[in-house]
């Protein structure tokens, strides 16, 4: 399904205009991505750092915006929001997501934040604070959370997901736990001892956590979660 988009010069203000909650595709347009993939990668399964690049920012460079805005500026309410860990292979995830039977708004961050913006503009629409940022505003407006995991990675060992499942838990959403676990899990560094990309988000995400103090709560969590 393809929307209108409104002329070039608006493109990039839509992340000011549109709110966070709203940048979500249908589960149409999901499909029609999955669909793109597939012709790309006809012969194997991609992951999520190869699909932003040679996907997601092609198509969006010119738009100055994330896909989800791009296809639907005026924005999509968000149902569900999709936790996930990037090292997924992409094709298992969205047959994870719409083999659910999903009907409605879906969040999922590497469609709904842009991704070719320069790394400090992009800081500066995450923001500073967690609880503030585009991530939790969605969570906490969306009517449920999916938790996919995936076969490539433990996705509790990324410290964004631990932190989105712990919200959550906080703001009583229920969570839809979808996908397979590795073969193996290795506790040590799940739960609060994950770790991000980007070592500021690391520091950030560990300092929200402790200042509301949710350590042992959150590793409960995570732990019900992973073993589930």
């Amino acid at each position: 399904l393809r929307a209108t988009w409104p002329h070039a010069a608006s493109k990039k203000a839509l992340h000011k205009s549109v709110p966070a909650w709203r940048w979500c595709v249908t589960p149409e347009q999901l499909s029609q991505f999955m669909a793109d993939v597939a012709r790309r990668y006809p012969d194997h399964d991609p992951n999520g750092y190869q699909v932003v690049e040679e996907v997601i920012k092609p198509q969006t460079r010119d738009h100055e915006c994330s896909y989800a805005l791009m296809v639907n500026p005026r924005g999509v309410h968000a149902k569900y929001f999709v936790t996930h860990a990037w090292a997924e292979s992409i094709k298992e995830f969205v047959r994870a997501v719409t083999q659910h039977g999903v009907d409605g708004g879906l969040w999922i961050c590497f469609l709904a934040n842009p991704q070719t913006w320069h790394p400090d503009e992009l800081r500066a629409l995450l923001g500073i604070n967690p609880f503030m940022s585009p991530f939790y505003t969605a969570l906490e407006k969306a009517e449920v959370v999916l938790a996919v995991r995936n076969r490539n990675l433990n996705m509790y060992t990324r410290l964004w997901c631990v932190f989105e499942l712990w919200a959550a838990h906080q703001v009583e959403k229920h969570v839809s736990v979808l996908g397979e676990n590795p073969g193996s899990i290795d506790p040590t560094g799940m739960g609060y001892l994950a770790t991000c990309s980007c070592e500021e988000d690391t520091l950030m995400l560990r300092k929200a956590i402790d200042a509301d103090g949710g350590r042992d709560a959150l590793n409960s969590c995570i732990g019900q979660v992973v073993f589930k």
